[in-house]
């Protein structure tokens, strides 16, 4: 059963998310998510410092690039680790492991920290997204994130940790970025068309 706060509206190509719980089912169990679906947050999600081993997989396990959107709505989203370990070369960890927008959102006291079982640390680690579509329309806008930290290897950043898209009206503050190369505070790997 979806639970409180979950509401998919198909026609609209929506789904509200206004509860932890609906967070976590969107992240782990939702089945819901096709190309050009919009993400909205409804209200403030406080996760109590809970400790999840991923972040939320917006591909559905898809291989190539998704097409999901996802709109804070100006709230805010605190108090969650996310620790996870990876055995592919290729790997994503950050609160949302791929978005095509993420846009109007808070970060506060979310920390992410990557380590592989075949390398030092892995690949794609960011704070709030990833890897953000690989295309000019992948963008970043009006996010704020602060007191928090990632830890990755190979494109760490604290906004994305791989992008050809931008990153627009951000703000970072007293939060920390580690990576092993191609490590940056806004973006690890961000490039151009």
């Amino acid at each position: 059963n979806k639970p409180e706060g979950y509401v998919v509206d198909t026609v609209n190509k929506t789904i509200s998310i206004s509860t932890v719980d609906a967070m976590i089912y969107l992240g782990y169990i939702a089945k819901d998510l096709d190309d050009g679906y919009t993400v909205n947050i409804l209200a403030d999600l406080d996760f109590e410092n809970m400790i999840l081993d991923k972040g939320f997989d917006l591909t559905r396990g898809q291989k190539g690039h998704t097409q999901v959107h996802v709109n804070g709505n100006n709230h805010t989203i605190k108090n969650l680790y996310i620790e996870s370990n990876v055995s592919e070369h290729e790997s994503s960890t950050a609160l949302f492991t791929e978005a095509k927008t993420v846009k109007n959102l808070t970060l506060d006291n979310i920390h992410v920290s990557m380590q592989s079982l075949v390398y030092e640390y892995g690949e794609r680690a960011a704070i709030l997204v990833a890897h953000l579509a690989s295309n000019a329309e992948g963008i970043v806008d009006s996010v704020t994130i602060k007191n928090s930290s990632v830890r990755g290897g190979k494109y760490t950043g604290a906004f994305v940790g791989y992008t050809y898209g931008s990153v627009i009206n951000c703000t970072l503050e007293n939060s920390v970025v580690i990576g092993q190369s191609q490590c940056g505070a806004i973006g690890g790997f961000m490039a151009t068309y």
